[in-house]
């Protein structure tokens, strides 16, 4: 997407609708991802958990993407521990 314009608030009104769909894509990539290892409501509430601790920040669009995989990640190790989630090394 190209910004052009000198008017600051137009470029920030763009700004809060590609983190909405950043964030719906990030949402539907990591429940299809984990959808067999975690029931879908366990999923959602690590997103929402990735999103307020990214709310948190100045820069949540940076921060959210790394929170919700880490986040997601780490509940489908905790609920599975002899099993690796996709793009974790095994700990053992």
């Amino acid at each position: 997407m190209n910004i052009k314009t000198s008017n600051p608030e137009e470029r920030a009104s763009v700004f809060p609708n590609r983190f909405v769909s950043m964030k719906k894509a990030l949402r539907h990539r990591l429940t299809a991802e984990f959808r067999k290892s975690l029931p879908e409501a366990l999923i959602r509430r690590a997103l929402d958990e990735a999103e307020q601790l990214s709310a948190s920040t100045d820069f949540p669009q940076l921060f959210f993407p790394a929170l919700a995989e880490e986040q997601v990640r780490r509940i489908a190790v905790f609920a599975h521990p002899t099993h690796t989630a996709p793009g974790l090394k095994s700990a053992a």
